[in-house]
C-alpha cells in the first residue's frame, strides 16, 4: 500500500503551520535596525515566544496523528498516555534553549562578510528561516516519537520522505526502524515518522523518487543528544533499555501526561 493518506495529509497541516510561522518570523526579523543587538532586545523575545508557541502547536497534533494511523492501517492503538504538547516548547530537540538559537541569526548576520546592514539582516534571515523550519520539523519527529513510545502494541515506524528531497533523504525513503531508534536528518530535514508495525512497514511502498531533482546535503545528524544536564524526549527515548522505561521518564519528566 502507499504511504498512509492520515501521514500525507498530517504533512501537509505541518507544512501550512511552518509557512505561516516563517512569514510572521520574518515579519518580526524586518523590525531589525542598523544597530543589532539593541534592535534583537525588541524583538528576540517574541522571536522566541513565536518559535515556542509553533512547538506547541506542532506537538499537539502528534497523537491524533499517530491514532489516524493506525486506524487506516487496522493497527492496535491503546495508548498508556498523552502526549504534554506544553513540555516541548522553549528547547531545541538537542535541549538548546530557544533563545540561544534564534540569537544566531543575530550572529550570523554580526559576522556576514557584506557590504552593508541591509545585506547582513538578510544574512541573518535566511538563517532564522532555516532555524525556525528545522525547529518546527524536530519538534513534530520527537512528539511523534513519544506517541509511537507510549502505545506498547506499536514497535517501529516507517521513514516519510517527501519530495523534492536530498540524496541522502531519497535513498532512506521507505526505511522501517525500531521505535527507540532516531534517523539522521540535516538543517530543513522534513522526514517523518509513519508508526507501522512490521507487517505494515513491509507493505508501505515509499514515494516514487525522482532522485534527478534531489539536492545533496551535508551535516547529516541524529537529534538524540542532550545538551547542559537538559533531558530531551529523544535522549530519554534512545537510552532507555526498555519501552517500560521509556515510558516511566517520559512520564516522570513531563513528555507524557
Amino acid at each position: 500500500m502507499p504511504f498512509p493518506q492520515a501521514a500525507s495529509e498530517h504533512y501537509r497541516e505541518q507544512q501550512r503551520l511552518t509557512v505561516a510561522v516563517v512569514a510572521n518570523m520574518r515579519r518580526l526579523w524586518s523590525q531589525m535596525g542598523d544597530d543589532f543587538d539593541s534592535s534583537w532586545q525588541q524583538v528576540g523575545p517574541r522571536v522566541v515566544a513565536l518559535l515556542a508557541a509553533a512547538q506547541v502547536a506542532t506537538a499537539r497534533s502528534s497523537d491524533d496523528y499517530v491514532s489516524a494511523v493506525l486506524a487506516e492501517t487496522e493497527e492496535i492503538d491503546d495508548p498508556v498516555g498523552r502526549v504534554n504538547p506544553r513540555r516541548f516548547a522553549g528547547t531545541t530537540s538537542g535541549g538548546k534553549p530557544l533563545a540561544d538559537l534564534a540569537v544566531g541569526a543575530v550572529i550570523r548576520a554580526k559576522t556576514a562578510k557584506v557590504k552593508s546592514s541591509t545585506e547582513a539582516l538578510a544574512v541573518g534571515g535566511r538563517w532564522l528561516d532555516m532555524a525556525t523550519q528545522t525547529a518546527i520539523a524536530d519538534t513534530s519527529r520527537s512528539a511523534t516519537s513519544v506517541a509511537i513510545a507510549s502505545r506498547p502494541d506499536v514497535t517501529g515506524y516507517v521513514r516519510m520522505v517527501s519530495l523534492p528531497a536530498c540524496t541522502r533523504c531519497s535513498v532512506l525513503a521507505g526505511k522501517a526502524y525500531r521505535w527507540n531508534s532516531g534517523f539522521l536528518r540535516h538543517p530543513r530535514c522534513d522526514c517523518r515518522h509513519i508508526p507501522a508495525s512490521p507487517r505494515a512497514a513491509r507493505e508501505i511502498i515509499p514515494n516514487e523518487l525522482r532522485i534527478t531533482n534531489a539536492v545533496p546535503l551535508g551535516g547529516m545528524q541524529l537529534a538524540t543528544t542532550s545538551r547542559g544536564g537538559v533531558t530531551t524526549a529523544d535522549s530519554i527515548i534512545a537510552r532507555a533499555t526498555d519501552r517500560t522505561e521509556a515510558i516511566e521518564l517520559l512520564r516522570r519528566f513531563g513528555f507524557v501526561a
